[in-house]
């Protein structure tokens, strides 16, 4: 049996331009309020009619940046039943099959106890931000015995 209270579905969507979430806690930066934002799909601006978190493979492989050596170490492939992420000059990969009872999108989950890590790497990075970085300064001298 196993006991997983905070891990939760993740979304690919191809045709997302950005990876988008409703929980704050899944971001590990700071966010800037964009207050005129508006989601716009095909069919011009949409509902949002679910909650959770989507992953945009393109945005995701952007924000890398994995194209050295290889041109593309991270991408996705789409295919008619599941979709292929491959990462880190394509030396991982995964294969998700699609949500074929609801979404008919792929659909991975985070690993549980990735709350628990995301608040130790909080309270490291206010130690961070607040701690104040000393520098010592020595200085080389030399005593002449013989100068009065």
């Amino acid at each position: 049996m196993i006991f997983d209270s905070d891990s939760h579905a993740i979304g690919i969507d191809n045709h997302a331009s950005r990876t988008m979430s409703n929980n704050i806690n899944h971001f590990i930066s700071a966010l800037i309020t964009q207050p005129d934002m508006i989601v716009k799909g095909a069919g011009g601006n949409l509902k949002v009619m679910g909650s959770g978190t989507l992953l945009s493979p393109q945005h995701w492989a952007q924000g890398l940046n994995d194209n050295s050596p290889r041109l593309d170490g991270t991408w996705c492939a789409t295919y008619a039943d599941r979709c292929v992420l491959e990462w880190n000059q394509r030396k991982n990969r995964r294969t998700i099959p699609f949500d074929r009872n609801y979404t008919n999108t792929p659909i991975i989950y985070s690993a549980p106890g990735n709350i628990l890590h995301r608040r130790k790497i909080a309270i490291l990075d206010v130690v961070a931000k607040t701690t104040q970085i000393c520098q010592t300064v020595a200085y080389s001298s030399t005593i002449d015995e013989n100068s009065k």
